[in-house]
């Protein structure tokens, strides 16, 4: 009975480990995801000045 019972303890262990293994690799997923998307809107603002700027050279 008492070696079921640790069975059962080290699977709950081994499962919370695995959890939290997963919520920091979704932490470090957002937290990419939130410098992409900022890269992304800084493309976009250096592409829009860029395109005014470049308006200046046409013929």
């Amino acid at each position: 009975m008492l070696n079921a019972i640790n069975e059962v303890t080290q699977a709950t262990n081994e499962g919370a480990e695995g959890i939290t293994n997963i919520a920091e690799k979704a932490s470090v997923f957002t937290s990419r995801t939130e410098d992409m998307v900022s890269q992304m809107k800084e493309t976009r603002n250096n592409t829009e000045q860029l395109a005014v700027k470049m308006a200046q050279f046409k013929v």
